[in-house]
């Protein structure tokens, strides 16, 4: 016990910890600024995506998994490692699910949609009025990032349960 906390109180573990944060920091500047619309922007996007998982990746290990392997056993360190890896594809899942769902609704929100024709006591009193436009219905443009959002949200909270197990 003592020799986890020697690692944690050296500078060392600090430097480390500050670099991490820096390249976050980093990593978040090139995922914005590659972003931009000229093909030299576009190549810092994916170098600003590998540095932001690797920041994820030092983080993960220096918070959890050093502790987990100095103070447990071999099968407690195997479900950490399961509900970390849980927490990244959940994580991932959640993005990509806000990414179609944002993307959905704004792709709902700028085509036109189809008209439908009047009906009942209007359609006699305004023969020549252009048809109503229909409206879209919301549950089916959510649906697909909505899934993708209930999926992450329930892999992370098996992932959370697995880390828990691991804490016991």
């Amino acid at each position: 016990m003592t020799t986890v906390y020697a690692i944690y109180d050296s500078s060392a573990f600090e430097f480390v910890q500050a670099i991490s944060g820096i390249w976050g920091l980093l990593a978040l500047v090139l995922l914005l600024y590659g972003r931009l619309d000229t093909p030299r922007r576009r190549l810092l996007f994916v170098p600003g995506l590998v540095l932001l998982v690797l920041t994820v990746l030092v983080s993960m290990w220096l918070d959890t998994l050093v502790p987990a392997a100095r103070l447990s056993t071999p099968g407690v360190v195997a479900l950490v490692i399961l509900g970390l890896i849980g927490v990244l594809v959940a994580a991932a899942l959640i993005v990509y699910g806000g990414f179609v769902f944002v993307r959905d609704t704004l792709t709902a929100m700028t085509q036109v949609p189809p008209s439908r024709p009047r009906r009942g006591r209007h359609a006699k009193a305004g023969a020549g009025d252009p048809p109503i436009p229909a409206r879209p219905s919301w549950l089916l443009v959510w649906r697909h990032g909505l899934l993708l959002l209930a999926a992450g949200g329930a892999l992370l909270a098996v992932s959370a349960w697995l880390q828990r197990l691991g804490d016991g």
